[in-house]
Formats: structure tokens, sequence, C-alpha cells
């Protein structure tokens, strides 16, 4: 038992690994090195990619929209494995994960071609719709009259979650570079470089807000761990699958909020403007 987490992470990391090498040796042919003597811009410090990031009103939309969503994400996300718990039914969350993944490798493939006839805006939108919806559901039905779980509802609304994500997933890139090219046409600087890195940033932010909330999320929750003379789990089951869906349901329908009035780039725009610094560079380069 000692080693079977030791085992587990070594050929999953061996797995790992081996798809990252495969993927590199891949992309190599995009990916050339750069001409011998040739100048090399150098690294960017903290200040030019924050300035990258204020200067540029899209790229703000991008970062609090991404990242309110991230942190409320991380809410339900830690308070998961503690809905289980409390409902007594912890060993089937093995169960309901599974069936998460297997949709989420179906949907990887099926989804990005959906999300290319939606375009990246609505798609985006949807996606996150149908987030805030489940979490809705998620509070409500999650939990009977009596107090036992609905454990075929909440794997449908777990795998229902994630399927959705593949409708945006496939553009997360293009979102933040879509805005380097605004900000490089409208400011003239060229801080389409920063972009990729500035796409790390409401992950990460996220990540480490929403993470440290969950604590302060199972105590609010009313969550505690049985004594002998005391079996359940929780006090209050309406409070607890308050704390655990519908913060991130909030958060979500913020985030929508955000990008659905704050994000103007349109496909067009974004092509349009590609084209313009391209332009630039070639008559610059001449």
């Amino acid at each position: 038992d000692s080693l079977g987490f030791f085992v587990v992470t070594l050929v999953f990391s061996v797995c790992f690994l081996i798809t990252n090498l495969i993927f590199a040796h891949s992309v190599q042919a995009f990916d050339p090195p750069t001409t011998e003597g040739a100048p090399r811009k150098k690294t960017a410090s903290v200040k030019e990619m924050v300035q990258s990031v204020v200067t540029n009103k899209q790229m703000l939309v991008l970062f609090f929209g991404f990242t309110v969503n991230t942190v409320g994400g991380q809410v339900f996300t830690g308070l998961t494995a503690y809905f289980f718990r409390a409902t007594d039914n912890f060993n089937f969350m093995t169960v309901a994960f599974t069936a998460r993944s297997i949709v989420a490798l179906l949907c990887s493939m099926a989804g990005p071609a959906l999300g290319r006839k939606l375009g990246k805006k609505k798609s985006l939108l949807i996606a996150w719709g149908i987030y805030a919806a489940v979490m809705v559901g998620i509070r409500f039905f999650a939990v009977d009259a009596a107090g036992n779980a609905n454990l075929f509802f909440i794997t449908v609304m777990l795998c229902l979650s994630t399927g959705g994500m593949y409708l945006y997933t496939v553009f997360m890139t293009t979102y933040y570079l879509d805005c380097g090219e605004y900000g490089y046409y409208v400011t003239g600087v060229d801080n389409r470089t920063m972009a990729v890195t500035v796409m790390n940033w409401p992950t990460k932010i996220g990540f480490a807000l929403g993470g440290s909330l969950v604590g302060y999320a199972v105590a609010l929750s009313g969550y505690h761990a049985p004594t002998e003379t005391a079996a359940a789990f929780v006090d209050d089951m309406g409070r607890f699958l308050t704390i655990w869906a519908l913060i991130p349901a909030c958060t979500t329908a913020l985030a929508m909020l955000i990008i659905g009035f704050g994000y103007k780039l349109t496909e067009e725009q974004a092509a349009e403007y590609a084209k313009a610094n391209m332009e630039r560079e070639q008559a610059a380069n001449a």
C-alpha cells in the first residue's frame, strides 16, 4: 500500500514524458532555430509583462474574466471530495470521476469542431453558461429530501460541465494572441510574444486564490469530521451545497458578464489586426 501512490505517479509521469517528446518532435518543423548571428529578443521583465496587460483593454477583460471563473472552479473542485464524504459515498467519487474522464476524452475530439462553428466568444459563453447551469442544478438536486445523494445526477452533471469546457479550450491560446495583435495595432508597441505568458496568469492566480479559499469554504459549509457521538459530517446540507455549488455558479456568471460586455474583438477584427501588423513588420524590415 505504501508504494501504490509512487507506482501510479511513476507510470503517469513516464506517459507524460513520452507524450511530450512525441509532441515536441512533431512540431519542431514549425519552430526552427534562431539564425546564427541574428539578434535575440531580450527576455521580458515582469514590469513589461504587466504593462502589456494594463495597456491593453481587451487583454484586461480576458485576464479578469478567466481569473474570476478559475477562482470559483477551484472552490468547487476542492469541495467535491468533501461532498462525497459528507453523503457517505466517498468510494463512488472514483466512479464519477472515471465517467467524467471518459466524457472528457470524447468531447476533446468532438468539441473543438463545434467550437469553431460557434466562434471564439460564443463558444466560451455557452461553455460557461453550461457550467453555471450545472452548478445551480447541483445546488438544488444533488441531494433528495431524505438526505441521500443523487449519484447518477451528480455524475451526469460532472460529465456535462467537463464536456462543455472543450467548446472553447481549442481557442485558449488564440484568445490571447488576438489580444496581442490588437494591442500592437492600437499602441504600436509589440507585446505579442508576451501574450502567451499572460495566458497562464489567470490560471495561476485562480488556483492560488481558489485553492486557498477551500479551507475557509469547508469551515463555512459546516463540514466537520465525525466523532464517536456524532456521525454527521455537516450540520446543514443546504448550506454545504450553497457553498459548494452556488459560489462557482456566481463567479462563472460574473465571468460571463465580464467577457460578454467587455470583450469586443470579433473574428474579422482579429484577422484584420494580424494582417495590418504583418504588413507593418514587412514595411519596417524592407
